[in-house]
C-alpha cells in the first residue's frame, strides 16, 4: 500500500485537489445563495418596520381630527336650543373649516347640528350606529353621507351634558389626505416604498403618496381603483387571500412573486379607524437592500478567487505536511501546559531505555503533592501552578543519563531512574523531596511542599511486564500506610500488596459502615494529677466489623480515611455522636465530664466543618467550655494563618483548644507562640528514655514549664508507670493520659467510672 503511495503520490495529489475543487466552489455558491436569501429575509423584516412609521404616520393624523372633533365636543352646550348661536360662532373660526358637518344624539334620536333637522340613526353607518347605541368614542370609515351627499368620515364622542348624549363631527375626506400627503413629503426621503396607498374598506384607492412605474404594462392605479381586483391580476389567489386577512387581523407582510420580480407587500390597518381605513405599501424586494445584494456578487468573485488560491496551494500544504509529521508527533509528545514531557513521551521514552539497559536496575517512580487540591483552593491557582512549575525543575536538575520523567497529570508524575543500590535510590528520592520541600512559592505562605512517593522497582523476569504495570505498583506504593508515617518514599513489595488489598476491602465496606453504626464510641479518661480526680476525657473512635465480628485497630483504617477523605465524615459523625452522649447522660442523671474531640487535617481543611461542629455544639445544648477540639501538631506546623483563624472562632463560640502530640516530629516554638491554644498534649516521645536520664528530664522540664509560662495546661499521653507519674507531678505537670489510669472504655463503663469518683491510688 505504502509502495502505491509514493508511486502515484502526484495523481493522488492532483485528485485530492480537483475534488476540493468541486467541494469549495459549491460550498461558495451556497454561500452567496443563503447570503442572498438572507438578505430578501431581512428586507421582509426592514418592510414591516418602515410600513409601521407610515402606520403611526396616518394615525396621527387620524388623531388630529379626533383632538379636532373632542376639542368641539368639550365646548358644545348641553341644550339643543343653544346650538344655533354655537353653530355660528363654529363656522366664524378659519381653524374649522375642515368640519363639513355635525350632528346630535339625543333619546335615541339624530339631529342635524345647523339646521335642527331630525336624522334617522338607521340612516348612519353601520359602525357609526354602534357607536351611539353604546354611546362610545369611536371613528368611522369614509362612506358617503346620503343626507348632505359628501362623502366622509366621522368621529363620535360621548358628551353627556344637559339633553345631549353625543355629537358625530364629520370631516371632509379631501382634508384628510391632503394633510397625509404633506406629512407624508416630510419621510419620503426616509422610506425605500416603490408604491404607497390608502385605501378603504373594502378595497378602494383613496390616497395614492407615492406610486412608480406602473407593475404592469402601461396599467396605472387611480384614485377609486380596486386596488384587490388589480392585485389579483398580477399575482396568485392565496397571496390576495393572504392580504386580505391581514386587514381584518391587525395588518400582514409578505413577499410576493409580480412578473417575475420579488416584492414585498404590506397591509397595516388603521389603529383608530380599524379596517375601514388602511395602508398598502409595494417594496421591490431587490431595492431595500441593493448594497447587500451587489456585495454578495463581489464576495462570490472574491471567494471563486480564493478557492483558486486555495486549491492551489492544497498541493504544496500536503508536500509539507509529510515533512511536519515528524515535528507534529514531537509536539505530541510535550505537555501542552508546562512545556515539559508529557506521559506519552515518558512511556516510549522508558521502554526504549530499558530496552537499551538491559543488565541495569530502574524503578519505575511515581510522584504526587500532598493536599495538593488544598494548596490550589487555599493559594490560588497561580500559586499552584508555580509549584508544579518549580518541581518540574526539580526533576528536569535530577535527571541522568538514560533516565526520564513525565506529568501524567494535574501534579502526578512518573519517573524513571537507574540506581546500584537501594541505599542510594532512597538518597536520590530524599534529596529531590528536600529540595521540593522548600518551594519558594509555598514558603512565602509558610506551607511547604511535601512529595508522596510509590517506587516499583523493574522486574524484566516477568512475564508479560509492562510500564504500565510497574506504574500501578508504584502507585500501589504510594498509597500504603504500612510504612512510617513520617517517611513520604514507599516501595512496592508483597506485603504492599497484601496492604493494598486490605485498603480497598476497607473502603468497599467503609460508607455501610458508617451508615449501619458499626463505628463505636469509646471514651478514655484523664488524670487531675494535683486534684487526684479525673480531668475530662478524650473520645476515641473504633470499628467493630460485624462481618469479621471483631474490632478493626485503629492503625488499620484511619491512616487510610485520612488520605481519601473519607476522616471527614467519620469525624463529623464522632463529634455527632460525642455531643448526643453528653446530652443523654446529663437528661439520665450521670454526671459527666469535659471531652475531647480529635479533628483531622483533612476535615479542618474542608469548607463549613466549623460551623457543623458549632451548630452540634447548638443542637444537644452543650455548655461553654465543655467540649474540647484537639489538632495534630503536623497539621498546626504547616498553617499557622488558617488554624489561628479556626482557634478563634472556636473560643467565641465557647469551645476550647488543644494541640495533639506535640513533640511527634514537627515541633517548634511558632505553635505555641502563633497560635492561642487552651492545651498542649506532649507527645510519648518526651518520657520515652533517650541519651541520658539527666537530659530527658531537662528537655521534659523545660517543655512542660514553657508551656504553663504561656497559661496552657499541660497533658502527657501514654504514661503507663509510677515512675513516669512521679517525674511528671515533679516537673509541673498538671494531667496524665494513659494506661496507669485508664484505657479507653465503652460508654456504660466509662459513666460508671466518674461515678465512683475516678481517682488514682498508688502504693
Amino acid at each position: 500500500m505504502n509502495r502505491f503511495v509514493r508511486k502515484h503520490l502526484k495523481e493522488i495529489f492532483v485528485t485530492v485537489a480537483s475534488v476540493l475543487s468541486v467541494i469549495l466552489i459549491s460550498c461558495a455558491l451556497i454561500l452567496i445563495d443563503n447570503f442572498s436569501d438572507g438578505l430578501y429575509k431581512q428586507a421582509v423584516d426592514a418592510v414591516d418596520h418602515h410600513s409601521e412609521e407610515y402606520q403611526t404616520l396616518f394615525d396621527k393624523q387620524i388623531d388630529y381630527y379626533t383632538a379636532k372633533a373632542q376639542e368641539i365636543a368639550d365646548t358644545i352646550p348641553g341644550q339643543r336650543l343653544e346650538l344655533s348661536s354655537y353653530i355660528l360662532d363654529l363656522k366664524e373660526d378659519p381653524a374649522n373649516n375642515i368640519v363639513a358637518f355635525m350632528r346630535i344624539y339625543m333619546n335615541g334620536s339624530g339631529y342635524d347640528a345647523e339646521l335642527g333637522t331630525p336624522v334617522s340613526i338607521s340612516l348612519e353607518p353601520e359602525e357609526l350606529q354602534g357607536y351611539i347605541r353604546s354611546n362610545r368614542f369611536g371613528v368611522t370609515g369614509l362612506f358617503n353621507d346620503p343626507i348632505n351627499y359628501s362623502r366622509v368620515f366621522g368621529v363620535h364622542i360621548p358628551v353627556n351634558r344637559g339633553e345631549i348624549q353625543s355629537i358625530c363631527v364629520f370631516f371632509q375626506n379631501e382634508a384628510l389626505f391632503a394633510t397625509l400627503e404633506d406629512s407624508y413629503k416630510r419621510f419620503e426621503s426616509e422610506t425605500p416604498a416603490d408604491y404607497l396607498y390608502v385605501c378603504a374598506y373594502p378595497d378602494e384607492v383613496v390616497s395614492i403618496l407615492d406610486a412608480g412605474d406602473s407593475l404592469l404594462g402601461n396599467k396605472e392605479i387611480t384614485v377609486h381603483d380596486k386596488f384587490m381586483t388589480y392585485l389579483r391580476s398580477l399575482t396568485d389567489k392565496s397571496t390576495v387571500d393572504l392580504i386580505e386577512q391581514g386587514i381584518s387581523n391587525g395588518g400582514v407582510t409578505h413577499e410576493v412573486l409580480i412578473n417575475g420580480t420579488r416584492y414585498v407587500l404590506t397591509v397595516k390597518p388603521s389603529k383608530l379607524a380599524g379596517e375601514e381605513l388602511y395602508v398598502i405599501g409595494i417594496y421591490n424586494s431587490y431595492n431595500v437592500y441593493a448594497e447587500g445584494h451587489e456585495l454578495a456578487a463581489v464576495l462570490g468573485a472574491i471567494i471563486v478567487v480564493v478557492v483558486v488560491i486555495i486549491i492551489a496551494l492544497a498541493v504544496y500544504i500536503l508536500l509539507v505536511r509529510f515533512k511536519l509529521a515528524k515535528q507534529v508527533d514531537t509536539y505530541d509528545l510535550e505537555d501542552p501546559i508546562y512545556g515539559c514531557p508529557n506521559f506519552r513521551y515518558y512511556s516510549d521514552k522508558a521502554v526504549e531505555i530499558l530496552e537499551r539497559n538491559r543488565a541495569t536496575k530502574y524503578a519505575v517512580i511515581y510522584t504526587e503533592i500532598a493536599h495538593f487540591s488544598y494548596i490550589d483552593e487555599t493559594f490560588g491557582s497561580s500559586v499552584s501552578d508555580e509549584a508544579l512549575k518549580f518541581l518540574i525543575k526539580v526533576y528536569e536538575k535530577a535527571l541522568k543519563e538514560e533516565e526520564v520523567f513525565g506529568r501524567i497529570n494535574d501534579d502526578h508524575f512518573a519517573l524513571l531512574f537507574h540506581y546500584g543500590s537501594d541505599e542510594e535510590l532512597m538518597n536520590r528520592l530524599n534529596t529531590i523531596t528536600s529540595l521540593a520541600y522548600h518551594c519558594p512559592a509555598l514558603k512565602k505562605y509558610n506551607f511547604y511542599l511535601r512529595l508522596s512517593i510509590g517506587v516499583c522497582p523493574v522486574n524484566r523476569d516477568e512475564t508479560n511486564w509492562s510500564m504500565q504495570k510497574f506504574l500501578d505498583r508504584a502507585i500501589i506504593a504510594r498509597r500504603t500506610n504500612l510504612t512510617d508515617s513520617s517517611k513520604n518514599v514507599h516501595v512496592y513489595s508483597e506485603k504492599v500488596h497484601e496492604s493494598f488489598m486490605l485498603e480497598a476491602e476497607i473502603e468497599s465496606k467503609m460508607e455501610a459502615a458508617l451508615r449501619n453504626n458499626e463505628f463505636k464510641m469509646f471514651y478514655q479518661p484523664k488524670y487531675n494529677i494535683e486534684r487526684n480526680r479525673p480531668d475530662g476525657c478524650e473520645a476515641l473512635v473504633r470499628w467493630y466489623d460485624a462481618e469479621n465480628n471483631r474490632f478493626r485497630p485503629p492503625s488499620e483504617f484511619l491512616p487510610l480515611f485520612e488520605t481519601n477523605g473519607f476522616i471527614a465524615e467519620l469525624d463529623k459523625y464522632v463529634m455527632n455522636e460525642v455531643c448526643k452522649f453528653i446530652a443523654e447522660s446529663l437528661s439520665r442523671g450521670y454526671r459527666m465530664i469535659p471531652v475531647s474531640v480529635n479533628v483531622s487535617r483533612v476535615t479542618a481543611s474542608k469548607e463549613g466543618f466549623l460551623e457543623y461542629y458549632v451548630a452540634a455544639k447548638k443542637k444537644y445544648g452543650i455548655r461553654d467550655r465543655f467540649l474540647t477540639i484537639e489538632f495534630t501538631e503536623s497539621f498546626a506546623y504547616e498553617n499557622y494563618d488558617v488554624i489561628s483563624n479556626i482557634v478563634n472562632k472556636f473560643h467565641a463560640t465557647g469551645f476550647e483548644c488543644s494541640i495533639d502530640d506535640f513533640g511527634s516530629g514537627f515541633s517548634s516554638y511558632n505553635i505555641l507562640k502563633e497560635l492561642p491554644m487552651d492545651e498542649i498534649k506532649l507527645d510519648r516521645f518526651f518520657i520515652k528514655p533517650g541519651i541520658s536520664r539527666e537530659r530527658d528530664d531537662n528537655l521534659l522540664k523545660s517543655i512542660i514549664s514553657l508551656a504553663k509560662t504561656l497559661n496552657m495546661k499541660v497533658t502527657q499521653e501514654g504514661v503507663e508507670t509510677v515512675e513516669d507519674l512521679k517525674r511528671l507531678k515533679e516537673f509541673g505537670c498538671d494531667v496524665v493520659q494513659g494506661y496507669i489510669y485508664a484505657k479507653p472504655m465503652a460508654a456504660t463503663d466509662f459513666l460508671e467510672f466518674i461515678r465512683s469518683g475516678g481517682s488514682l491510688h498508688i502504693v
